[in-house]
């Protein structure tokens, strides 16, 4: 297992979808418990394959999602193949909400104190 993961926005999107943010009470539970499948992830975040897989293959690789495939009887009766499964740890679970909240409260900081802008001394009132 790896040290935690860096949060860039990609991923910060990854784990606010694992967690359930954004969805109803009900498919709340549904996602912690059974999790969410990758083409349902792309949908959902928006983000391409060829960046949410890698994102989502680090936060395996840290701990904090676990992957799996769902139950072949499942695919067949829609008949379909399988879905890999990717759903958030007891580690995640703890530690992706404190990790997005300290990262919102630095770019509140950054935004705050001018430090996010783009070149060094622009200020908000470029001409």
């Amino acid at each position: 297992m790896s040290k935690e993961p860096r949060m860039t926005a990609h991923t910060q999107s990854v784990l606010r979808s694992l967690l359930g943010r954004g969805t109803d009470v009900e498919n709340h539970a549904s996602v912690l418990s059974n999790g969410v499948y990758g083409l349902a992830l792309t949908r959902q975040t928006g983000l391409p394959n060829g960046t949410l897989f890698p994102i989502l293959e680090r936060l395996v690789q840290c701990g904090w999602v676990e992957r799996y495939w769902e139950q072949d009887d499942a695919a067949e009766a829609d008949g379909r193949p399988r879905r890999r499964y990717y759903r958030i740890t007891t580690k995640g679970a703890e530690l992706a909400p404190q990790a997005l909240a300290a990262t919102a409260a630095q770019a509140d900081k950054d935004h705050r104190s001018g430090s996010s802008l783009p070149w060094p001394g622009l200020t908000g009132d470029a001409r």
